[in-house]
This record gives C-alpha cells, structure tokens and sequence, in this order.
C-alpha cells in the first residue's frame, strides 16, 4: 500500500465503524459475540489496533452466529452486508461469515492475485465431544473436510508459513486439480451439519477452530463465559471472560512484540468505489 501508515490508519477506521455496527445488532437482540485474536491482542496491548493490523476477528458461539446471519441479512444497510456461503450474492468459497463494505476493495497477499470487499471475519465457536475417542474422530474429520474445501480455493491460499503436511497437501493440489471435481458447497453442508451436532451446552471444550490457528484455538469453555468488557479504540466491546488466559493460550507472551520484520499487514492494495458512479 502507499503510505501505508496513512491507508492503514483509514482502513481501521472504517473497520472500527464495521465493528460498532455489528455490536448494535447483537446488542438489539441480546446475541453473545466476543472480540479475539489479533484484535483482542490489540486490545489488551495496545488500547486498540495492533499498529501493523489490517483486520477484526470476532467470534460467536454457533447458535448466535447462525442467528446473527439471519438478521443481518435483514438489518444491514449499504455500504454494509453480511456474506455467508449460503446466501444469494455472497462469495461461496468463504466458509466463515462476515461483515462486508461493499464501498471498498482489498488486495491480498495470496497464491494468485486475490481481491475481495473488505471484509471483518465472525467465527463460529462451536463444541468438541467430551470423549476422548470423539475428539479424535472430530478432529479428523473436520481436517478432512478443510483439506477438501482447501483443494477447492488452491488459488486462494494465504502466503503463510504453514506444517509440513499442509505444505505437501497444497502442492499436490496443485499439481492434481483434485478440486475441479469437487462441490465445495456440499462440503460446507456436511461440515455445519457435523458441527451443529455437538452439544455447546454441555462440552468442556469450544473453539474457532476454523481459523487460522485450528485446533490450537480450541479452549476450556469457561475462557468465553458470559465475557467482559474491554476498550478497543475508546470503545467497549465484549471479549472471553478469562481474556488473559485466552491470550496466553494463543500468543504465550502476548505482551512481547513481535520482531520488525513479523510486522506486516496482510492487505497489499486498496481500491474505493467512486459513490457518484454508482448513484448513476
């Protein structure tokens, strides 16, 4: 980006504003939502944006997610709409749903060249089994179901450091087109369907194991809780309960910055629609 300190800055403005909106909804109608990863981090370190952060994350336990898609395809207003997978309009090769501004265009750092509107992630937070047997199988099976949807988004894959095993599943991906004859919608079904099956009320683990960090985002279910307050910019957002334990279980020291040269946006571009064309 140029001026990059300048374009950032913007950008996190108008994901801030992206951000307060979503908190209006789930307030209205009382939907648990927290504030985690890089943004709680930001939060907890930083009074807000990690400096070199261009993104939100936010995370809802499966039964309000869900309930959450519902109304904001109801409730948002434009420039704002809600993607999801399932919806008319939305981008299909996204599995988690998000908040959008359709106003603005972002470029990043991928396989290929890669754009989309920007865009704040909402994970679902949904339950392991109890058993120790049930986890493994879990566990299996919902790598399974990821090796296939990333087969599927080959050209999508974010240029990050990633396992041995996950390196050597992209490559062959890459050189068999596995994904060509595959339904990445059905692969989703099945996956939400696999999900939904647990019980959240009675697990003693939940996580966003969806995101990037998988099974390691996976937490004793009393770190979310009910929650508690924390300001991100000025502004209270909700965040897990026990947030220090959260953060320490994610980032070890999270009070440690991380080296210069680990202090990248992921973002490369940024693109803003021109609203009187649009009028027209």
């Amino acid at each position: 980006m140029k001026n990059i300190n300048e374009e950032l800055k913007k950008l996190q403005s108008i994901e801030l504003d992206m951000l307060q909106e979503l908190k209006k909804i789930c307030t209205k109608h009382d939907l648990k939502y927290y504030i985690i990863g890089g943004t709680l981090l930001g939060a907890k370190r930083h009074g807000g944006f990690i400096p070199w952060d261009d993104d939100i994350d936010v995370a809802m336990p499966r039964k309000d997610y869900d309930s959450f898609i519902s109304i904001a395809k109801k409730e948002l207003v434009h420039p704002y709409k809600i993607n999801h997978y399932t919806l008319e309009d939305s981008d299909p090769t996204k599995y988690v749903a998000g908040v959008v501004n359709s106003d603005v265009i972002v470029y990043e750092d991928r396989a290929s060249e890669f754009s989309q509107n920007l865009w704040i992630d909402i994970l679902p937070i949904d339950a392991l089994p109890n058993s120790w047997l049930g986890m493994r199988m879990f566990k299996f099976r919902t790598y399974y179901y990821r090796a296939l949807s990333g087969f599927v988004n080959i050209d999508k894959i974010r240029n990050i450091k990633r396992k041995w095993y996950e390196v050597a599943l992209i490559k062959f991906a890459q050189i068999i087109p596995i994904g060509k004859i595959l339904n990445l919608f059905k692969i989703r079904i099945k996956m939400d369907k696999m999900f939904r099956k647990q019980n959240y009320l009675k697990a003693n683990f939940v996580g966003t194991f969806l995101g990037r960090y998988g099974f390691h985002e996976v937490v004793p279910k009393s770190y979310f809780g009910e929650g508690t307050m924390i300001e991100f910019e000025g502004i209270p957002f909700n965040a897990p309960e026990k947030l220090e334990e959260y953060l320490t279980h994610m980032y070890g020291d999270y009070m440690q910055l991380p080296p210069e040269d680990k202090r990248n946006p992921h973002i490369v571009k940024v693109e803003y629609k021109n609203k009187r064309k649009e009028e027209k």
